[in-house]
């Protein structure tokens, strides 16, 4: 009785089993065909995941799966050696799709990072920073009475912007002296 049900249990599954194996057949098949037709080195997945393997087996501390991701299409982005090009993923897409679509906008400023802190680069003619009084040259302090010491350059300018009509409170320091705009 024991052989019969194993021989039924097995004509059951055999069919089945069958197709999830050649589907996974056809599956890593097409991942290498991928890889080779962008790298044109038919092992670089195999190099890929290896690599990432190997990380994650003999790095002293945990890794974050994710990050390694994100730092290896950075890393494709990046070897383009071109400034324009740059690899936003997760929130950073979501907030650039979103500033592209019209509901969002910023206060009409050009910033970047000095040994002083945030740097007001540029105003747009016209626009609410403009209207505020910001100036080139103006550095800047707080967000919404949030300091910005620390601050990545992403980070500023998700803070700076919102929904249309919406106000933000902004503390600057201008000739060694601090000021506030909205």
């Amino acid at each position: 009785m024991g052989k019969h049900s194993l021989r039924q249990t097995w004509e059951r599954v055999r069919r089945p089993l069958g197709y999830v194996c050649s589907g996974m057949i056809i599956m890593i098949v097409a991942m290498v065909g991928l890889f080779w037709y962008y790298t044109g080195r038919p092992s670089s997945m195999f190099e890929f995941f290896r690599t990432l393997e190997i990380i994650e087996s003999h790095y002293a501390e945990n890794v974050d799966k994710n990050a390694i991701f994100d730092g290896a299409l950075k890393g494709m982005v990046g070897t383009l050696g071109d400034k324009h090009s740059t690899y936003l993923g997760g929130d950073l897409y979501k907030d650039f799709s979103a500033q592209m679509s019209g509901t969002y906008a910023g206060i009409g400023v050009y910033i970047a990072s000095t040994d002083e802190g945030i740097l007001i680069a540029g105003v747009m003619e016209g626009s609410p920073a403009e209207e505020a009084g910001l100036q080139r040259g103006d550095i800047l302090v707080s967000i919404d009475g949030t300091s910005v010491e620390g601050y990545q350059l992403e980070d500023v300018s998700k803070n700076i912007r919102g929904p249309v009509d919406t106000s933000v409170d902004l503390v600057v320091r201008r000739d060694g002296e601090e000021q506030s705009f909205t």
